[in-house]
């Protein structure tokens, strides 16, 4: 993974970090509901980055994310959902506010700035907040 690069996982396939902080992609099986998973994605960062995890989860419908923002809260890292104002489809970041896992939800503007602040040091301080 490079610094201030963005990875989107192709249609079909599943995206997770490994133990050695690369990008696999995995197959989908036939039982996946959701494909790409953002599950098995989140599950990978809460695994392999522990308390140093951030998880994010935008607009989108259904469940999808939220348990492994659920995984990331528990290994002591960040979560940020969108708001319902900039959501098109409020249900994925919706789920997971009401599942209690989010420590932080913001307008999608200000999403990118937040982790800024949380990558630059800030960390302790945005917990406090």
């Amino acid at each position: 993974m490079l610094p201030g690069t963005v990875y989107i996982a192709p249609s079909e396939k599943h995206m997770e970090i490994t133990g050695a902080k690369t990008i696999t992609l995995a197959e989908r099986q036939d039982k996946d509901i959701y494909h790409p998973s953002c599950d098995r994605l989140l599950f990978s960062v809460a695994r392999v980055f522990g308390s140093r995890g951030i998880g994010v989860i935008l607009t989108g419908m259904g469940g999808d994310g939220v348990r492994g923002m659920e995984k990331i809260k528990k290994a002591g890292g960040i979560t940020i959902a969108q708001d319902q104002k900039t959501s098109v489809v409020f249900g994925m970041p919706k789920i997971a506010i009401e599942s209690g896992c989010i420590d932080k939800v913001l307008p999608i503007e200000r999403i990118s700035g937040e982790i800024v602040n949380i990558l630059s040091g800030a960390a302790e301080e945005w917990k406090r907040r």
